[in-house]
């Protein structure tokens, strides 16, 4: 799941849907949910604020450069 959402390079080779390779939208249309899922228990909370403001789509959290504020 990690290389089809691009969060992963794959070594070789490339992730197709429907016949064709996924681009941004077409990732960006796909929820994934993580194992491991909640806080991170060796980080402070502002530095996991900061993370997580980092990661993609935050723009629907708020502008870019949302976590480093945080910080």
């Amino acid at each position: 799941m990690r290389i089809v959402l691009g969060v992963l390079a794959p070594d070789a080779g490339e992730v197709r849907w429907d016949g064709a390779p996924l681009d941004l939208a077409a990732r960006r249309r796909i929820g994934y949910m993580p194992e491991e899922r909640g806080l991170y228990p060796k980080m402070q909370i502002a530095e996991q604020l900061a993370y997580l403001g980092e990661l993609p789509r935050h723009d629907r959290l708020g502008s870019p450069g949302l976590g480093r504020a945080l910080a």
